[in-house]
């Protein structure tokens, strides 16, 4: 799976420079990885036992897009944040981001955009 994942976007990096353009990927994590609580309840909801890492897809998906110099947009400290002390960023029985958490999107979106010197006036 991790290859074909990586094949993609390889394919997709080389298709997007062809076009004068750059890549990167913005990583949506589920909510169980940025509230502990969530965490708990989904381990004890599906009998999850202490070796389950909830950041494993996290990691090996910035382990293969570093691999390929694409580089990965990670929201989950500012998800972590809200979520620990302002209104929730998903929506509370749905596994997307609410309008809290789309606006944490953006903004991780438009830093990236303003640190790339190409996208600068």
């Amino acid at each position: 799976m991790w290859a074909v994942t990586a094949a993609l976007f390889a394919a997709l990096k080389q298709d997007v420079e062809a076009h004068g353009a750059r890549l990167s990927v913005l990583y949506v994590p589920a909510r169980f990885e940025v509230n502990p609580s969530v965490w708990q309840t989904t381990r004890e909801r599906y009998k999850l036992g202490r070796r389950w890492d909830p950041y494993v897809v996290f990691d090996r998906l910035k382990k293969e897009l570093d691999a390929i110099g694409i580089p990965l947009l990670d929201p989950r400290e500012a998800l972590t944040r809200t979520e620990a002390s302002g209104p929730p960023a998903y929506y509370t029985r749905d596994v997307h981001w609410n309008e809290v958490g789309n606006r944490i999107a953006a903004e991780a979106l438009q830093r990236q955009v303003e640190a790339d010197p190409v996208c600068r006036p």
